[in-house]
């Protein structure tokens, strides 16, 4: 902190949740301070916290931050996906339980971890074109529109008799 000019006045936000009107520094010495390994391992204990304790609400931020890296057109907001993620308890395709957990097996997402996923597969996530899937599902289904993931499902299924004959045979 440089002196008492460094005091900046505070947001309406920061005064909500604090007591004092003024800031202790300016945007300068703030962000310096906010780059010192202990205040990186604060904000990061902070975040691990906050994942635990709602982790249906991280995992839609960060379905919406990661899809945003990934496609041109992310219209659904992490509010909306959170709504979304508050109702859905188990996949709509295979109907298994879905684990919000966040204690993985090595990080890992497991087979029935929700995934975001987009029901046509235009470019577009929004509100309507999107749903939360099992991952396990997410992966079978990849790319494919609903109706032609029903008819490749179809496929396998009228091909049942001959792949259980040859499971038979290999085993």
């Amino acid at each position: 902190m440089k002196d008492s000019s460094c005091f900046r006045e505070a947001s309406a936000s920061f005064k909500k949740t604090h007591i004092r009107k003024y800031r202790y520094h300016c945007r300068e010495c703030e962000s310096e301070e906010l780059k010192t390994p202990h205040r990186k391992k604060l904000a990061h204990d902070s975040y691990i916290r906050e994942r635990f304790k709602h982790p249906r609400k991280m995992w839609a931020k960060n379905s919406v931050a990661v899809h945003k890296t990934r496609h041109d057109n992310v219209i659904i907001t992490w509010q909306e996906l959170f709504e979304k993620a508050n109702v859905t308890d188990e996949c709509p395709i295979c109907g298994c339980k879905l684990d919000w957990s966040v204690n993985t097996k090595g990080g890992r997402p497991k087979h029935n971890s929700p995934s975001l996923d987009r029901i046509n597969n235009d470019d577009t996530i929004t509100k309507e074109n999107s749903w939360i899937v099992c991952l396990h599902c997410n992966v079978i289904k990849s790319d494919r529109p609903l109706l032609e993931f029903i008819e490749y499902c179809k496929m396998i299924v009228a091909r049942s008799d001959k792949l259980l004959a040859y499971a038979y045979v290999t085993t």
